[in-house]
């Protein structure tokens, strides 16, 4: 059995395949884009989120990973004059919709496996969000998580504001970073936490695990 891996980078898709004299290393494809978010469904498609100096961030999808299409329209803040949509960090599939985590931290939906998107409103329009501030990596939701029986319970990590939790499918969320250690300037607002991961046990969907630039939290 011939294992596969992808890889993004800045200068586009490789995928690596080892067979019984090794790694072989692809062509690149999207030569020119950065592909900076990866994912393989559970329907077998795949997605890939991409961004150019030109072209600005889009999604392609592919049935094989090998002929890709450009999905048009993409996903795009309609309204939010605050908001520019700068790179995807993450595709996240729960037991009943597909999510896109972005820079400039945001958060969009998908019901058809990536064909159309909308936004999730309600994490930019938290109270907070006026004061959110970006860390090294750029003001992003990058790290998502979902209850594995519930689906309307969802966790975000958004660097550098900190972990929110969603129990009505991302309408509402509220933040929980209560004993993190804070990163930013203002030690009395419940923001400028500086999430690297989040992680679910497997043995226990109510335990999680969440690194901080502060160290490790449980």
């Amino acid at each position: 059995m011939t294992a596969r891996l992808a890889v993004g980078t800045d200068k586009g898709l490789f995928t690596l395949a080892r067979g019984a004299h090794g790694w072989r290393v692809s062509e690149p494809q999207f030569l020119g884009w950065r592909v900076t978010a990866l994912q393989q469904l559970q329907s077998g498609r795949f997605l890939a989120g991409t961004s150019s100096g030109w072209f600005g961030p889009a999604i392609h999808r592919s049935d094989d990973g090998e002929a890709w299409e450009q999905v048009a329209p993409g996903p795009q803040f309609d309204g939010d004059e605050g908001a520019k949509l700068e790179q995807f960090w993450r595709f996240h599939e729960t037991l009943d919709a597909l999510y896109a985590g972005v820079a400039h931290a945001g958060l969009f939906r998908s019901d058809d496996e990536g064909d159309t998107w909308d936004h999730v409103d309600g994490l930019r329009g938290h109270p907070s969000s006026p004061n959110w501030q970006p860390g090294a990596g750029g003001l992003c939701a990058h790290s998502m998580l979902h209850h594995p029986t519930n689906p309307d319970r969802l966790w975000l990590g958004v660097s550098a504001v900190g972990v929110f939790r969603s129990d009505d499918a991302g309408a509402s969320w509220d933040l929980r970073n209560n004993g993190v250690q804070v990163t930013g300037p203002d030690p009395d607002h419940d923001i400028g936490y500086c999430v690297h991961a989040l992680v679910l046990d497997p043995d226990d969907p109510d335990v999680l695990y969440r690194q901080d630039h502060q160290g490790l939290y449980r």
